[in-house]
């Protein structure tokens, strides 16, 4: 009885493996060709000069299976809200083998959370308190007329 449970879990993650499997070696070459060309892989850093809302996930997340929550708290908090979430798409999609409910209103939430986080750490902490920080050379400033300035003024005023 356990067997077959475990070779039907098995035998979903496969099919999801064999559908998905290019996705990890696109998202790797990204990754190298963004770090060579804009020196980071966010593109809203080598865009704008800022973080965007979803800066810090990867170190949280190893941050929680080290056992430092409060570490991974600080960086990006919303992580404990994926971490859930991820629980919840493995026991719907491959424990219990069906369709995950709700997806979309969970993404849209967790991403409206992370939205505000990200606000309120803008508004208590820029500029001095990575990730919530200006980065100088991206593209806007290189090539919007006056987006160098008014990122001058506005660390400045601060």
């Amino acid at each position: 009885m356990i067997l077959d449970k475990l070779k039907k879990i098995i035998s979903r993650i496969v099919a999801d493996i064999k559908e998905y499997w290019m996705i990890a070696p696109i998202v790797f070459v990204l990754y190298i060709i963004l770090h060579k060309i804009m020196g980071a892989f966010c593109p809203s850093v080598w865009l704008t000069g800022f973080s965007c809302p979803g800066c810090g996930m990867t170190r949280a997340f190893l941050f929680v299976i080290s056992g430092q929550f409060m570490r991974a708290f600080r960086i990006n908090p919303s992580i404990y809200l994926w971490i859930i979430y991820g629980i919840y798409f493995i026991i719907q999609r491959y424990i219990r083998g069906v369709k995950v409910k709700y997806n979309l209103l969970f993404i849209g939430s967790i991403v409206m959370i992370m939205i505000l986080v990200y606000a309120y750490g803008m508004l208590t902490q820029f500029p001095d308190v990575p990730p919530y920080v200006y980065t100088g050379g991206n593209l806007f400033e290189r090539y919007v007329p006056g987006y160098k300035e008014m990122m001058e003024f506005l660390l400045y005023i601060r």
